[in-house]
């Protein structure tokens, strides 16, 4: 590629036009810096007129799909920040489930116990009074032996 000069002397800068009319056309362009001289040569020919309207309408469609990108990159960000905020309360619910199946197996244990108490607690109630009508028996017996043997 030729290098260029321009008319104050600088080298010229090789740039791409991106403007409707001129879509991907090259041009030269002063490189002074400040106040610029404005210097400006194409590089390229002229386009055709259907390059001009196909061109355009592809990179319209570049930049509609790069904002998509960036949308669904962001959305991605989103996600993966949520994704770690919910593993974290899973952690945490997982300890807590945990915690509460040991509390469930001791309060379990502890029906087990009061149920057992309640079972020996009813056998008492029932033998209780068995072994009561027993004394009451004897003594009968022991009052009529007696009542017998003073007659």
């Amino acid at each position: 590629m030729e290098g260029r000069t321009c008319r104050c002397g600088h080298v010229m800068d090789l740039k791409t036009s991106w403007t409707d009319t001129n879509p991907g056309r090259r041009f030269f362009v002063c490189d002074q810096k400040g106040d610029r001289c404005r210097c400006f040569v194409w590089y390229d020919p002229p386009i055709c007129d259907r390059s001009k309207v196909v061109i355009p309408g592809l990179l319209r469609s570049i930049r509609r799909l790069e904002d998509e990108i960036s949308t669904l990159q962001a959305d991605n960000r989103r996600l993966a920040a949520e994704n770690i905020r919910l593993e974290a309360a899973n952690t945490s619910f997982e300890s807590d489930n945990i915690t509460l199946q040991a509390e469930n197996r001791r309060l379990q244990a502890m029906d087990g116990k009061l149920r057992d108490a309640k079972r020996r607690q009813v056998q008492n109630q029932t033998s209780a009074p068995g072994s009561s009508r027993c004394w009451i028996f004897f003594a009968i017996i022991l009052l009529l032996g007696v009542w017998v043997f003073m007659y």
